[in-house]
């Protein structure tokens, strides 16, 4: 095999691997458009997503919690914990 060959095949698997990885995190990817929001109605201000969010973007404000939207990057780990689905993306 040529190295030219050689070199394309690493290329592609590379290259389809990086899909692989990229499609295992694409909701979070800093500047994503998705960002959470919070159903006051349903938030029992338990505070598990305050605790998972790996990018401090949720914090108590009184009883209930806030998303700062600067922070939140959409990957959702706060809507998966969230046991009263008071969180969606």
């Amino acid at each position: 095999m040529s190295k030219i060959n050689t070199n394309r095949r690493k290329a592609i698997l590379i290259t389809a691997g990086a899909i692989a990885f990229s499609g295992l995190f694409a909701g979070c990817v800093a500047g994503g458009n998705k960002t959470a929001k919070v159903n006051y109605n349903k938030c029992a201000g338990c505070g598990a997503c305050v605790r998972v969010c790996p990018h401090g973007a949720i914090a108590f404000v009184g009883n209930k919690v806030a998303v700062d939207k600067e922070k939140c990057t959409g990957c959702g780990k706060c809507a998966n914990t969230c046991g009263f689905d008071a969180i969606t993306l």
